[in-house]
């Protein structure tokens, strides 16, 4: 599938699941970014933050997890650098309509 039609897919899919969400409830998806040919980065990061913002959720946090390539950086020992891999975790809480019918509380709040 060309990147064109792929990001389409993969904005609907992000739709379909927002939708499905229960009330109170969050998503999270662990994502990489991907290169095309040239090896340029096509910006899948932003596409799923903007995807689950317009399907009605909210972007709420993100991580990046690096781990160490033990073979990469085996093979390139004359640069001295560590080489390492990330991927983004993305948190999207729940869509505003589940906030407004009760949604999230704080845990302090839900004490006593």
């Amino acid at each position: 599938m060309r990147w064109p039609a792929s990001k389409t897919t993969y904005q609907q899919l992000i739709t379909a699941t927002v939708e499905r969400l229960a009330a109170d409830r969050f998503a999270t998806g662990v994502i990489g970014e991907v290169r095309n040919s040239a090896g340029m980065l096509r910006g899948l990061v932003p596409l799923t933050v903007a995807a689950h913002e317009k399907a009605g959720a909210r972007f709420f946090n993100d991580a990046i997890l690096l781990n160490v390539i033990g073979t990469a950086a085996a093979c390139l020992p004359q640069q001295g650098e560590l080489v390492a891999r990330s991927a983004a975790s993305r948190a999207t809480p729940v869509p505003p309509r589940a906030i407004e019918e009760g949604g999230l509380t704080a845990p302090a709040a839900q004490a006593g």
